[in-house]
């Protein structure tokens, strides 16, 4: 039995434990499931989690909410200076829908001093402990203080052919990429292939481009020092006033505002 196998046995060995691993717990995990629900917070760099169809990007100073029995993995494209992470019986959570749906939220002030106070626990800590308390009680505020999570997610598929273009999209966002365009080159008609992307992937050709952009967008401004600019013109953007009003629309911060927050 591996390292990682190891690891995920481990998470549900105590059943009804929450089981805390911070700081130097970052491990890379093949795709798996657990009992408990998940809770992840990273420092540094953005984290993505990978769902059986979707790619959700976890940027800094942001926590990801992770259902008990769903089945995804995380991935660190980039640097990641320490992980927080609480698996939490679901014995423990409170029946609301916020608990039974992946999403990733803003952290506040007073959550993130929660989430560093953790690190004074690790492992698996047992009911009627105060780090046992401490923890149900960061977990039972999570829908006070965000109930609505970002769109941060980008849909994926099985589809050999369509996870082609898709790959094709992800390599060139930073030219304009139209409906036409991609329809043509992958020998679609355009009318087949906004059908079949809106079928395969959920969403449709013009809402995914979106969205790839911005999350492009996002990774360039928590990594790199490129301006704002810059950034919007690598990303497939003509006008920097397009660019900021989208990625407003969607983050609910100007791209500055974004870079700021997170650093």
């Amino acid at each position: 039995m591996d390292k990682s196998e190891l690891f995920i046995r481990a998470i549900d060995a105590s059943h009804d434990s929450i089981r805390v691993l911070t700081k130097g717990n970052k491990i890379d995990l093949p795709s798996h499931t657990h009992h408990k629900a998940q809770f992840s917070y990273a420092e540094g760099d953005a984290t993505f989690i990978i769902t059986k169809d979707k790619e959700f990007m976890l940027p800094a100073r942001h926590y990801a909410w992770i259902p008990s029995g769903m089945e995804h993995r995380l991935l660190y494209k980039y640097r990641t200076h320490a992980i927080y992470t609480f698996y939490i019986p679901q014995s423990l959570l409170p029946d609301t829908d916020f608990y039974n749906r992946i999403g990733v939220y803003p952290v506040t002030s007073l959550l993130l001093e929660m989430i560093l106070y953790s690190a004074n626990w690790t492992g698996d800590i047992l009911a009627n402990s105060l780090g046992y308390e401490f923890v149900s009680t960061l977990v039972k505020l999570l829908p006070e203080l965000h109930s609505q999570s970002l769109p941060f997610a980008l849909p994926t598929t099985t589809n050999p052919r369509m996870q082609e273009i898709l790959k094709y999209i992800q390599a060139h966002l930073h030219v304009k990429l139209t409906l036409e365009f991609i329809s043509k080159k992958f020998n679609y008609s355009e009318r087949t292939f906004s059908r079949s992307f809106q079928i395969l992937l959920g969403t449709s050709f013009f809402q995914y481009m979106k969205m790839a952009r911005i999350i492009r967008a996002m990774e360039f401004l928590l990594r790199t020092e490129k301006s704002v600019s810059e950034i919007a013109f690598e990303t497939g953007y003509e006008s920097i006033s397009a660019f900021s009003n989208t990625f407003h629309s969607l983050a609910g911060m100007r791209p500055s505002d974004f870079r700021a927050l997170n650093r």
